[in-house]
């Protein structure tokens, strides 16, 4: 089984009633060859494009496991609703979360202690001042 993510827009000149025997509609679906593992209660939302001449509709989402095999049909099923304007449905992704472990952390002080010395004495060697003398002649024996 595959955790699924259904979201559905439902119209809004639904009686309470109706938009109830709607959810069970498809909650039964769904129990038909899965399982659900979380649903949201309805909300209503103003829409900022109409569909299908509605401007407001009720947005339900419900998660559940679901069979692959039997997908097709269950979006066919979903499909022949007529109340029901839009559906969405995605394949969630179980991601496990890893704790992080501590690493040791270096002590700056002694860290830096001993990067300093060889680095200063490796800057006070290489700032000499060479001539411009010996550039040319450098270049000199390069280019030769």
């Amino acid at each position: 089984m595959k955790l699924y993510e259904l979201t559905y827009l439902v119209s809004s000149e639904l009686t309470p009633e109706q938009m109830e025997i709607l959810v069970k509609k498809v909650n039964s679906l769904i129990l038909e060859n899965g399982e659900i593992t979380g649903s949201f209660s309805p909300i209503k939302r103003n829409l900022t494009y109409p569909i299908k001449k509605q401007d407001t509709v009720f947005l339900n989402q419900i998660e559940f496991n679901f069979e692959p095999e039997e997908i097709d049909k269950f979006k066919k099923e979903i499909n022949k609703q007529n109340e029901i304007l839009r559906i969405m449905l995605t394949e969630k992704k179980n991601i496990k979360i890893k704790k992080k472990t501590r690493n040791t952390i270096i002590e700056p002080k002694s860290f830096l202690e001993d990067a300093k010395t060889p680095f200063k004495k490796e800057l006070k060697e290489t700032k000499q001042k060479i001539g411009l003398e010996e550039i040319g002649e450098k270049l000199d024996e390069i280019l030769k």
